[in-house]
């Protein structure tokens, strides 16, 4: 099982602002590798899962004499699903091998409605969006020995990743009381291909303990920059 927090903070130009509190929760589970970090012939991963969110939406209005903010507290619930196969091969200290997973993620929004800016305030109506990502690639790692009771193993990864699932959708809205005009706003057209990365290290304490650090940037789509940084301290009982 899991669970945790997750916490983000995102600045607009103009002096808007997003503010997220979230929980995660699921289970997760693994078969067929050894007891190590990096195990050797055929294995399976499997998630199930889902998050809740809790925002704190400032927007601010500037334009001609009008100065006013529009606060939002929307929330939000996702459901989140993965199956992964791989086949690692082992040469020494050596182990590597290819990599496949399938993802599911649904993640929807119900109505809300701004405070604040008065005729300006937004009124918004659910929306949610569905996402199928497909993954295949391989990865090296080189098992360390560096004394009795500790391992460290380098890991490098690199995969192809493709969206079949999600389209653009429409969020409508009106402004002040509802009276005004239904419009609706259009998310962009879904990244399709992507080249995923990732490099780290994972370190094994007396066979219980194990910490990892990880770095992964996707590339390949002139559209999307994205890197993350993952750090994770387990325990094995």
């Amino acid at each position: 099982m899991y669970n945790g927090y997750e916490g983000s903070y995102t600045k607009f130009s103009g002096g808007s602002s997003l503010v997220d509190n979230g929980v995660r929760f699921g289970l997760f589970g693994t078969y067929g590798q050894k007891y190590t970090s990096i195990g050797e012939g055929l294995f399976f991963n499997g998630i199930v899962g889902g998050g809740y969110h809790n925002y704190t939406m400032c927007r601010d209005i500037s334009f001609s004499d009008i100065n006013r903010t529009a606060i939002g507290t929307p929330t939000a619930g996702e459901l989140n699903t993965m199956l992964a196969t791989g086949y690692d091969i082992k040469k020494g200290d050596w182990t590597f091998g290819p990599l496949s997973s399938l993802q599911y993620l649904y993640f929807g929004v119900p109505s809300f409605n701004e405070t604040g800016a008065d005729s300006l305030d937004l009124n918004t109506s659910g929306w949610n969006s569905s996402s199928m990502i497909y993954s295949l690639g391989g990865h090296l790692a080189y098992h360390w020995q560096t004394s009795k009771n500790v391992t460290v193993t380098p890991q490098l990864s690199l995969s192809w990743q493709h969206e079949f699932l999600q389209n653009p959708y429409s969020i409508n809205s009106t402004l002040g009381n509802g009276t005004s005009p239904v419009f609706a706003n259009w998310s962009s057209a879904p990244l399709r291909d992507t080249l995923y990365t990732g490099v780290g290290f994972t370190v094994d304490f007396s066979k219980k303990w194990n910490s990892s650090l990880f770095y992964n940037a996707a590339a390949g789509n002139v559209d999307m920059v994205s890197q993350n940084i993952f750090w994770s301290i387990g325990m094995k009982f």
